[in-house]
């Protein structure tokens, strides 16, 4: 059994039977969208982060106080999120730089070096006219919380995770962008891509489609899980570019809390 689950944001677990992978772990700043249970995390082999910003670490310290999991980062990001943690926890960070390995029970993992996407001048024109354009009364509250949050959490370094299991293997990315000069494997059986951060995603996302070939796609981070900053994206134009281009590959948009099976 190979499955993964979204929890909102960029926040998937991966279950292998024997193993349980949490990546990137947040609880939702929008309380109308359900974030990512502390049962979820509670059963979890290990933790692994993809880079250090506030939506994919905030809520390292709450995690470490519900599991025994490890958490597997970049020396960056471990060096700032010891900063938010007592000494008591600074034993729970596992250094997990480019060209590390790993082995959780059945699964391997590695390490590669990734890019984070570049927000460009649209994305940011269109953030801030949404902004002006949001009349709720928290506004103000949550641009201050996710400031403050965004200070505390810097972004580190970006890296990659592959997992692989049998003959199943997982690229998971937490933002769309790739490091020109690593050495990525050629072809992988699942990628799962954010589905955020840029104007150009679906251009964004089918170049990695081509670049990895993968029988299945996962998009995630495509909801509005930190408002007023962040904002829903619609995936229909993504949808209809693979079943033009790559109607073979099986494209998962997935629904909260749901499992999809990745075995062949």
């Amino acid at each position: 059994m190979i499955q993964v689950t979204w929890h909102g944001n960029a926040v998937l677990s991966y279950d292998f039977g024997d193993t349980t992978l949490v990546v990137d772990p947040f609880i939702s700043r929008n309380l109308a969208l359900p974030g990512l249970k502390d049962e979820t995390v509670a059963r979890a082999t290990a933790i692994l982060i993809t880079h250090g910003h506030f939506d994919h670490t905030a809520d390292i310290p709450h995690f470490l106080t519900t599991t025994t999991a490890p958490v597997y980062a970049s020396d960056e990001v471990i060096h700032n999120q010891k900063k938010r943690v007592t000494p008591s926890f600074h034993g729970r960070f596992v250094s997990a730089m480019p060209g590390s390995a790993f082995a959780f029970g059945s699964v391997n993992a590695r390490v590669y070096n990734a890019r984070h996407v570049h927000f460009d001048a649209p994305l940011i024109w269109r953030t801030l006219r949404n902004f002006s354009a949001n009349r709720s009364e928290t506004k103000w509250r949550d641009l201050k919380t996710g400031m403050k949050d965004h200070r505390a959490n810097p972004m580190g370094r970006c890296v990659a995770w592959l997992l692989s299991v049998e003959e199943t293997s997982i690229l998971h990315i937490g933002s769309l962008a790739l490091d020109p000069g690593e050495d990525y494997p050629p072809q992988v059986d699942v990628l799962a891509l954010p589905f955020q951060g840029s104007s150009y995603l679906t251009q964004k996302a089918l170049a990695m489609v081509e670049r990895f070939s993968p029988r299945i796609l996962v998009l995630h981070h495509m909801d509005d899980a930190f408002p007023p900053i962040s904002q829903q994206v619609p995936t229909s134009d993504m949808e209809a570019a693979m079943a033009q281009t790559h109607p073979h590959i099986k494209l998962i948009v997935p629904d909260y809390y749901r499992p999809y099976d990745l075995a062949p």
